[in-house]
Order: C-alpha cells, then sequence, then structure tokens
C-alpha cells in the first residue's frame, strides 16, 4: 500500500495460520462504507473466505472468496478490495482455504 504523502509503499498485513477475525463497532448512521485489502504479496497461492456478520448476533450479512485468479476481481496476488455498506457492531471473520495462513493486508473504514 502506498504511503499518504510519500511516494514509496509498505508491505504489511495481519494474519493467522487457519483463521481469526477483526471486530469493528460503526457507529456513523448511515451505514458506512467499510473495505478489507488482499494482497499474497510473496505470491504463495494463498486463498481465503470472508465472513461479515453482526457482532452481537452472528448473522451471516456476506460471505466471499479471494483466491489466485485473472478474473479481475479477486486477484490475490495483484492486489483484491472488498467494500460494503455496514453499521454497528460487524465481525470479519477471515479463514484459510489454501496456502500458508488467512491474511489481511488493509482495513478502511470511511466517515
Amino acid at each position: 500500500m502506498q504511503k499518504a504523502f510519500e511516494s514509496d509503499r509498505i508491505a504489511a498485513c495481519w494474519f493467522a495460520t487457519d483463521q481469526f477475525s477483526i471486530a469493528v463497532n460503526l457507529t456513523e448512521d448511515p451505514a458506512q462504507r467499510s473495505g478489507l485489502y488482499f494482497l499474497d504479496w510473496d505470491l504463495l497461492s494463498r486463498s481465503l473466505r470472508v465472513d461479515v456478520s453482526d457482532a452481537h448476533s452472528g448473522f451471516l450479512l456476506d460471505s466471499r472468496e479471494v483466491f489466485p485468479s485473472s478474473d479481475g476481481i479477486t486477484y490475490f496476488s495483484g492486489g483484491a478490495y472488498f467494500v460494503w455498506r455496514l453499521s454497528g457492531g460487524v465481525r470479519f471473520h477471515l479463514t484459510r482455504l489454501a496456502g500458508p495462513n488467512a491474511v489481511v493486508s488493509g482495513l478502511f473504514l470511511d466517515p
């Protein structure tokens, strides 16, 4: 990802061997744009599933997969953004499907 006021980039991520969750409390009303950025920067053929659920009830709001594909939408090794309009308590649960681990490189919350 590119640094805010510089031309160079940074490689960073959150990861776990099999799965992990990120919980956020989105207090803005109406729903705000929320996104995750994925990048398999070392090209280890990762794929994963992202489940988005209500943090309180556990109700599944959405489920998507990111995998090494050239379809232009979910191309993990070239970077992929998933964006939702969400509000309230939300949990992003990431599960490894292939490769060494589940990984996410960025979390974006727009007001």
